[in-house]
């Protein structure tokens, strides 16, 4: 079933009414709630107008739109998100910082495994196939596979010289580590990331994903779309919440990156 567009208030551009009135409803409640808002808002009158300016193609209508939308979903219910409130933001920090721990522990453990599968070498003892030969444990694990055939005839077509240079159960392990130490922590893992890259969960998410997602509609159709200070205080207050304060967003427009069509000029 299709939005009723008959109901949307006649400062709603044509191309944007299509959009509304010819795209399924979202399943998520709250992204419909958020749809609903955004074309029936009073405040948004201007910005509507504004926009209907730029005569945005009805692929930038759609873009911009769902750009809107969910950057609202990734703002927490209530405020802010906490540890003890956690949303889908903090959820994904926080698995991330736990990963950062379990990296650096896998990286000493893998290196504890190496030397002592060394050492077992150095022994020159009866020991499993497995420790100190790759292909070995390669078969061994895939002996009941789906792959196994495959490997099997990889492994017939090496030659006696790259066999012996395959690199042992150690060397793996030791590769292993060094790709653990070599990944980059939570911070730079997020460090582009609009969303991501503050640890705090709150609305201010939604004007840095706002403005990524201008940047980007710039980068692939070449419109600038420039909200004036007015426009974010609308659409704070229409889509997130009345309570925030219009020096607050103010502010949070200050500490945006500057836009392509910025950084240009310089």
């Amino acid at each position: 079933m299709l939005r009723d567009g008959s109901t949307l208030p006649d400062w709603i551009p044509e191309r944007a009414r299509f959009i509304y009135s010819y795209t399924e409803p979202f399943s998520d409640q709250r992204r419909e709630w958020t749809m609903h808002d955004l074309f029936h808002a009073q405040d948004l009158e201007d910005l509507f107008r504004h926009l209907n300016e730029l005569w945005l193609s009805e692929d930038e209508w759609s873009y911009l739109i769902g750009c809107i939308v969910n950057a609202v979903e990734c703002v927490p219910d209530e405020g802010a998100a906490t540890r003890d409130r956690p949303d889908d933001k903090v959820r994904i920090r926080d698995k991330q910082t736990r990963a950062d721990a379990l990296l650096s522990q896998l990286a000493v453990k893998a290196r504890g495994l190496a030397d002592l599968l060394d050492e077992l070498d150095d022994l020159r003892a009866t020991v499993p196939g497995e420790t100190y030969s790759s292909l070995a444990l390669i078969e061994s694990a895939l002996s009941r596979n789906a792959a196994d055939d495959d490997f099997k005839r990889f492994n017939r077509e090496l030659s006696s010289y790259k066999r012996n240079g395959f690199p042992a159960p150690a060397e793996l392990l030791r590769c292993l580590a060094a790709s653990a130490d070599a990944h980059p922590p939570a911070s730079k893992v997020f460090s582009d990331d609009p969303w991501l890259s503050s640890q705090k969960s709150s609305w201010r998410d939604f004007m840095r994903i706002m403005a990524r997602c201008i940047s980007d509609i710039y980068a692939m159709y070449q419109v600038r779309i420039v909200f004036k200070e007015k426009h974010w205080i609308a659409l704070v207050h229409a889509l997130i919440s009345h309570d925030i304060s219009r020096s607050s967003v103010n502010a949070e427009r200050r500490n945006l990156p500057p836009f392509p069509w910025e950084k240009q000029k310089k």
